[in-house]
């Protein structure tokens, strides 16, 4: 199964392609007036749950659910960049966010600069929905302390990510 929506799939032009502020803005504004979002994930801060450039995301808007611990949240935070992190923790109107790769590094925004969720990741043809057995094994069994996350990504990028990097047949020149 595979993300076949009437989801617009939005793509930097190459004026764009520099500026990923506007890419990001057009991607808040079509999820903000109510649509789905289809885009390549960038970036390494949801490893091992989300890969950079290899996975599909799609973004929808909010509901009433969305402001759950353990959601994936796309915000545009006051720095004005955008991030797609894990709820770690709610505290009135203010939330924390953290990335699945980050060990330590938290953001925090209020609710009203939450845009969209995530509620679908496609890998290699295959479909990760949010509220599946594999999603809820990604929220409930990756390790909330620091320490602990930051050994397991070590270990996760030597022997998957790395692993999966081939060198060219005609070698590196030195």
């Amino acid at each position: 199964m595979s993300l076949r929506y009437n989801a617009p799939k939005i793509e930097p032009n190459e004026e764009q392609r520099h500026d990923s502020f506007i890419y990001f803005t057009d991607i808040a504004n079509a999820v903000l007036s109510g649509r789905k979002v289809l885009l390549t994930a960038r970036g390494w801060s949801m490893l091992p749950m989300i890969w950079d450039k290899r996975d599909k995301l799609l973004l929808a808007p909010i509901n009433e659910d969305s402001l759950s611990v353990g959601r994936l949240l796309f915000v545009r935070l006051s720095s004005m960049r955008y991030v797609l992190h894990r709820l770690e923790r709610v505290n009135g109107e203010r939330l924390t966010l953290r990335g699945d790769g980050n060990p330590y590094q938290r953001e925090e925004c209020d609710k009203s600069e939450v845009i969209g969720e995530l509620i679908a990741v496609e890998r290699d043809g295959k479909m990760l929905v949010l509220g599946s057995d594999t999603w809820d094994k990604y929220e409930m069994y990756w390790p909330k302390n620091a320490f602990l996350r930051r050994c397991l990504l070590f270990l996760y990028r030597r022997f998957f990510i790395y692993k999966s990097w081939t060198i060219p047949s005609e070698g590196i020149a030195i």
